[in-house]
């Protein structure tokens, strides 16, 4: 390197930069520029071929360069070194530095002025101690890093291929134009970072979009004006570890996640807020370790999205702490407590509507509105706490919640309230000095056990206008009024095992014509002399076992009912089978013949509203009508009605349910929930199963006991209980609906009510059902139910405004109807192929790839089946599409990625897949780091691939013989498995790995097998593919490949076969762009010799670039 000094003062040495630069004496050497102090304008900018170093000769901010108006001062295709120099771009159109693809840059303690953003493009790019003033850096390509540097008025823009390491940054004010830190597309972690007032009317502090995968850790965002945080997009996740943010921007969000996005919070505070502090829309997050305070506004809220997550602290909020609205939110340890005043009616902690909502440890003080109300939704709320404030819950609107453990206390008004249709299944409950009715129970259903309602101010109990309440195990004692109040003749009240004492008014108070049954149930030192009423007409007594009335209805009607239930086809297949086994059985004992033994217990395994209860109902009439039962009678049971709550008390109640059910079945729902492994830590669930067991043995010829639940579970359940397994004959698995049957369903629904679809309704509801996520809290039927009562509503809401109706327009369902009601989101685009011409474009780009004849033939093949299958559906036939999941196998660099990229592609345009992207994910995006993490990063990646591929590079890393000691790997392909499954119409699945290793991978798991159609076979490329692979990235790139160079790159891949003897196009590329250094290098000298180097040499490629000898 060659020293060279520039002064403005000292007339031997170059008077700038770019003088010095462009001398011609030093046309091929490294400069070491020494600048004296001054202020130097390049009107010409300085150019940078080679290496460059500027270093001020008095130490920093000494020397001052400026630039033209209408260029850069700094133009880097070399490499360029900066040290305590401040660069002042004067230029309104060109950045003050560029820095070209394949340069170099490091700037330390240095200052950059100016109106245009600094473009970085280069191959590495240092940003140390510096100062960014007006506008700031877009940093495009590369990587490197940038830390202890600040940014006034100016912004970090970080594009799709950068890589810095960013560190200690700190941003001041905004850009009226960007925000003031994007990551858009980049693989990004951020440490260290402060922004104070960032942002601007037109964009947010952070924005993370364009499928960008960012982690931010110890970010804070002080004294905000504007938006905070945004991220955005299908593909995009951000991850935040101590998250500081305080104020926004009045009517937005803190902190939002839109768009498809994902990602996680951990350990933040959110404070400040007029408006929502963190906002889900249709988005996914994770949050932990979360203080929300001093907010106007909505602390969470969520809208079509889903947030997991605990260690919520929510203080002086003046509206909800939680909101859902068509979410799903599971959240666990929460605190609220301290809120402002407010005026906002309908105000709750946590609110939900058209939701799934799971809640457990949430403690509540104080509160301005219940802990929690729920709308049209589903709920599990565990261990809930509220002291003071309004009361505990509110259930309406047709919502269904189940409460393990609610504790209230000193509540304003009710500590439970549920209405208008919806039903609440509740234990283990303790509301005391309520200054309204304790439970309060108005056109909907509640059932309580062992719990206690105490010193209320009004009724212990309230049910009225239809109502249902069943109190089991209950005390009601102390209050002020009646223990329980049935107010009118359509409300009814069972009472069992309970004990009403201490009341002020009677200890049951109901009117003449309400259904009241009381069993076992003491009422005793109630002022008022009791006044029990039982009124348990006939027509209403409650439920006993379900027994058949008069003769045994024919055998071939039953199996006719089943066969009429809508898909179902391998319960159906399976329940035959066995009908067929007890005829041919019940043959040879009439012929004399010994009759194998055989157990009739079985496994209904599957998730809810699949019709298992239907067929254990239909079953039992079966097993009656061929003699083998009884009755036939059908009695249904739940952890609840067979565990007690003291020792030897469970015993006594399986025997109860047993003798009940005898001569028929017993259909034990959740029966998981017995088991240790579910229960809540008490081994009375687990005497149960050792007495049902029992049972199964003794009364083999008396009872047929059928146990469900949710697959997984049931397997787990059945594995530790051997004694279980080797008394069920069978398990028969009920499989999700798919949404063509859901939409049957819907019909039937319809056709019941004398309802008809009209043009395109049922197109639509199978495009809705197409979109719904198939997890284990999906209803199946009960969600068509639920979908069609809301239509009913609609259409009635529609109806109501018309003044001449006729019979047909009270018949007819329209599409209007299901506008605002069904999701025509993903799915909509579902369904028939959209563009041929896509298609044939697609297989002509996949055609055209160098080598790989047996992939085309394969991809091509499996193609061409699906478009068979598509044209027989629309003539009419039948044509089930075939499985889509694939296991790619052979050396890296055989183009397996681009061939996913290409099969996603073409299954979007034959309209099997919704959007056909592509999710590239390896085992560190699956596999967590501790126990319950690697399930939920599965999940997460398979939420992004929805609609798309999900594309494993070297799955086979996540077998246990790959792993590294855990076996986390291992749950990440069990809940793959269980992913595929339960969305086998929305993701395709492609594992990919080297041959063998795939192999192994493909034997370690049964399941997996199964899952995939076939396996396509990645061929190593032969010496002409990696010449025709190599000639295509050049023609691509505007260079030219002669025959001698053809020849000369088949020379090199003989020569040098070892490196390329698993046919890597890795490989090749890195050949192709050595071969462009090479050229760079001979036309350079060439040029320095007085030749012309002209366009055809800027193009051509000579056998001396590829490396020939």
């Amino acid at each position: 390197m060659y020293t060279v000094r520039v002064s403005k003062t000292d007339p031997r040495a170059f008077s700038s930069l770019g003088d010095a630069v462009r001398d011609p004496r030093y046309a091929n050497l490294d400069l070491y520029l020494q600048v004296d102090p001054g202020y130097y304008i390049e009107p010409r900018g300085v150019g940078v071929q080679r290496k460059l170093v500027v270093v001020p000769a008095q130490g920093p901010e000494t020397v001052v360069v400026a630039g033209p108006q209408e260029g850069n001062v700094f133009n880097v295709k070399g490499e360029l070194e900066l040290y305590g120099v401040k660069i002042v771009g004067n230029s309104s159109k060109y950045p003050p530095l560029y820095t070209h693809e394949g340069s170099r840059f490091k700037a330390v303690d240095c200052w950059f002025e100016g109106s245009v953003r600094i473009d970085l493009n280069g191959r590495a790019q240092e940003l140390l101690n510096c100062t960014f003033v007006g506008a700031g850096v877009c940093w495009f390509e590369g990587g490197g890093r940038i830390g202890n540097s600040s940014f006034r008025d100016a912004v970090l823009t970080l594009g799709k291929n950068a890589r810095p390491e960013v560190n200690a940054v700190e941003f001041s004010g905004g850009c009226p134009e960007w925000n003031s830190l994007t990551v858009d597309g980049a693989s990004i972690t951020v440490t260290d970072c402060v922004i104070k007032n960032g942002g601007s009317e037109a964009g947010t502090a952070v924005a993370v979009l364009g499928g960008a995968k960012a982690r931010f850790v110890n970010l804070s965002l002080p004294e905000q004006r504007w938006m905070p945080i945004m991220v955005r997009g299908r593909d995009t996740r951000a991850e935040f570890s101590n998250l500081l943010v305080s104020g926004g921007e009045e009517g937005y969000p803190s902190v939002r996640f839109l768009e498809g996005a994902s990602g996680s919070i951990e350990g933040a505070r959110i404070s400040n807020m007029g408006s929502v502090a963190l906002d889900v829309n249709d988005a996914a997050l994770t949050a932990k370790g979360l203080a929300c305070e001093d907010l106007t506004g909505i602390a969470l809220q969520v809208t079509k999205g889903s947030v997991t997550g605990g260690g919520l602290t929510f203080s002086r909020l003046g509206n909800h702490a939680v909101s859902g609205v068509d979410a799903q939110i599971d959240l666990s340890d929460i605190e609220m407590r301290d809120p402002l005043p407010s005026t906002n009616e309908g105000l709750a902690g946590i609110f939900v509507e058209r939701s799934r909502l799971q809640l457990s440890r949430v403690r509540a003080s104080g509160s301005r509105g219940p802990v929690a109300i729920t709308v049209k939704s589903d709920a599990t709320l565990t261990d809930i706490t509220a002291e003071g404030g309004w009361g505990g819950l509110v259930v309406k609107d047709d919502s269904t919640v189940k409460v393990r453990g609610l504790r209230t206390a000193k509540a304003e008004c009710n500590g439970m309230l549920v209405m208008s249709g919806a039903f609440v299944e509740a234990e283990d409950v303790d509301i005391a000095e309520t200054a309204y009715d304790s439970v309060y129970v108005e056109g909907a259903r509640l059932t309580l056990r062992s719990s206690t309602v105490s010193q209320s101010e009004g009724q212990g109990v309230g049910v009225l206008q239809g109502g249902s309440v069943t109190l089991e195990d209950c005390t009601i004692r102390d209050g002020a009024q009646n223990g329980v109040q049935v107010i009118d003749g359509s409300s009814r009240a069972r009472l069992l095992r309970g004990e009403i004492t201490g009341n002020k008014g009677y200890g049951m108070d109901s009117h003449e014509d309400a259904a009241v049954q009381v069993e076992d149930t003491a009422f005793t030192d109630n002022k008022v002399k009791e006044q029990v009423q039982a009124h348990a007409a006939a027509e209403d007594a409650p439920a006993g076992p379900d027994a058949p009335t008069g003769e045994a209805r024919p055998l071939e009607e039953l199996l006719a009912e089943l066969d009429a239930m809508v898909g179902l086809d391998g319960v159906k297949k399976e329940v035959r089978s066995l009908v067929n086994l007890l005829k041919v059985n019940a043959k040879r004992a009439a012929a004399g013949l010994p009759v194998p033994p055989m157990s009739r217990h079985m496994i209904f395994s599957g998730p809810p509203g699949t019709g298992k209860t239907t067929v254990a109902r239909l079953y039992g009439e079966i097993l009656r009508s061929l003699g083998v039962l009884s009755n036939g009678q059908f009695v249904e049971a739940a952890r609840q009605d067979l565990v007690a709550e003291h020792l030897g008390g469970t015993s006594a109640k399986v025997t109860q349910v047993v003798e009940r059910a005898r001569g028929g079945v017993l259909f034990v729902d959740e029966a998981y929930a017995l088991s240790r492994q579910f229960g809540s830590g008490s081994d009375f669930g687990q005497e149960a199963i050792d007495t049902l067991i029992k049972f199964m043995e003794d009364l083999r010829d008396e009872i047929v006991i059928i146990f469900a639940g949710y697959s997984s579970e049931m397997r787990t359940f059945l594995d530790s209980n051997p004694g279980l397994s080797s008394r069920v004959s069978n398990t028969i698995e009920f499989e999700n609906y798919s949404p063509e049957q859901l939409t049957t369903i819907f019909e039937r629904l319809a056709a019941k009510q004398s309802n008809e679809l009209g043009e395109g309704v049922r197109e639509t509801l199978v495009q809705h059902f197409q979109k719904q996520k198939r997890d284990e809290t999906f209803g199946n039927g009960r969600e068509a139910r639920r979908l069609f009562e809301e239509v009913l509503q609609a259409q009635a809401d529609r109806l109501a405004e018309l003044d001449d109706i006729s019979a047909a327009d009270l018949s007819l369902i329209l599409p209007a109807d299901l506008e605002g009601v069904v999701d025509t989101g993903l799915s909509a685009r579902v369904g028939a192929p959209r563009d041929a011409d896509q298609t044939q474009a697609l297989l002509a780009k996949l055609e055209g790839m160098v080598g790989l004849a047996g992939v085309k033939n394969e991809v091509a093949g499996i193609i061409t089946r699906i478009a068979a299958a598509r044209r027989r559906q629309e003539a009419g036939l039948s044509g089930s599409i075939p499985p889509q999941h694939l296991v790619f196998s052979g050396p890296p660099g055989t183009g397996k990625t681009t061939v996913a990229r290409i099969y996603g592609e073409l299954l979007a345009a034959l309209g099997v897949l919704a959007q056909g992207q592509v999710v590239e994910v390896a085992r560190g995006d699956l596999v967590g780091a501790f126990v319950g993490q690697t399930a939920q990063k599965t999940k997460d990646v398979f939420e992004r691939a929805r609609g798309g591929v999900l594309f494993i590079d070297e799955a086979y890393t996540l077998a246990r013989e790959g792993a590294s000691g855990s076996d986390f790997g291992q749950e990440a392909i069990d809940t793959l498995l269980k992913l595929m499954e339960d969305h086998r119409d929305e993701v395709v699945v492609i594992v990919a790995g080297y041959t063998n290793e795939m192999a192994g991978f493909m034997a370690s798991n049964p399941g997996l097998d199964s899952r995939f159609s076939g396996t396509v076979e990645f061929e190593p490329y032969g010496r002409d593919d990696l010449v025709g692979i190599f000639t295509g990235m050049a023609q691509g790139s505007d260079f030219l490949v002669p025959d001698q160079t053809r020849q000369a790159l088949a020379g090199v891949f003989e020569r040098d076969a070892a490196l390329y003897a698993q046919g890597n196009g890795r490989e090749v590329r890195k050949l192709f762009e050595a071969a462009q250094g090479k050229q760079a290098w001979r036309l350079n000298a060439q040029a320095q010799a007085g030749h012309t180097v002209g366009k055809e040499d800027l193009q051509l490629l000579l056998p001396e670039d590829v490396g020939a000898v």
